[in-house]
């Protein structure tokens, strides 16, 4: 095994056996958050945890496919090819998605990309989240 695909292969177990070290850069609106997935969780753990129906989120979802690293779009009731449904499938949905809202809509989701296609994918109603304003995003 060459160098380059052994730290790729230990990065991947890295980030499935903690993926609250993985690093992210996301633009809402005029705000550019990065940081690592951990820095969100301390950042909203005052938000309470709310129940939120799956259909109320109808923004698409971007995630990586697991085969070749590309950035794919996933809308609501896009059947999910294998490789995706997999990798959704090792998420944990013991975690709340994290939701950014402004005027009482999703504008969105911060984390929490592959619970949502996992709970889509099991046919569940309802995914906890915590409503995260998008004026409080200031204080990140």
């Amino acid at each position: 095994m060459n160098i380059k695909l052994f730290k790729d292969f230990i990065n991947e177990q890295i980030r499935e056996k903690n993926p609250i070290k993985d690093k992210f850069s996301i633009q809402i609106k005029h705000l550019h958050l990065k940081g690592v997935v951990e820095d969100l969780i301390k950042f909203t753990d005052n938000y309470k945890i709310e129940k939120i129906n799956l259909i109320d989120i109808k923004l698409p979802i971007f995630i990586q496919d697991p085969d070749n690293q590309e950035v794919i779009t996933i809308k609501p009731h896009t059947k999910l090819p294998d490789n995706i449904k997999k990798d959704i499938n090792k998420s944990s949905l013991k975690y709340p998605v994290l939701l950014v809202v402004e005027n009482g809509k999703i504008i969105t989701i911060l984390d929490g990309n592959h619970r949502i296609l996992k709970s889509r994918n099991m046919g569940n109603k309802i995914i906890d989240a915590k409503l995260i304003p998008f004026e409080d995003l200031k204080n990140f």
